[in-house]
């Protein structure tokens, strides 16, 4: 029950970064953003943190709330 709860509240972290970003971002920069976010808010297990971001950002690009306007773009945006 605790890990659910743990999850839950990264994720509210994790989703605030996100709704805060403005124009074009690179995927490492806001990686760190959201790392650096997480360890502010005393999560600090660094590989948990990856792998919950990771899953997180998988899951926009399939639900196509990240998306770049070109292939070769490197940097992407966020769709309300």
């Amino acid at each position: 029950m605790a890990d659910i709860e743990k999850k839950k509240r990264m994720l509210i972290v994790i989703k605030s970064v996100v709704k805060r970003q403005r124009g074009s971002f690179s995927l490492e920069k806001l990686k760190d953003e959201m790392n650096s976010k997480l360890k502010h808010r005393n999560f600090v297990n660094d590989l948990e943190n990856k792998r919950e971001i990771g899953e997180f950002i998988n899951k926009m690009k399939s639900e196509k709330k990240l998306f770049k306007y070109h292939e070769e773009d490197t940097k992407y945006f966020y769709v309300h």
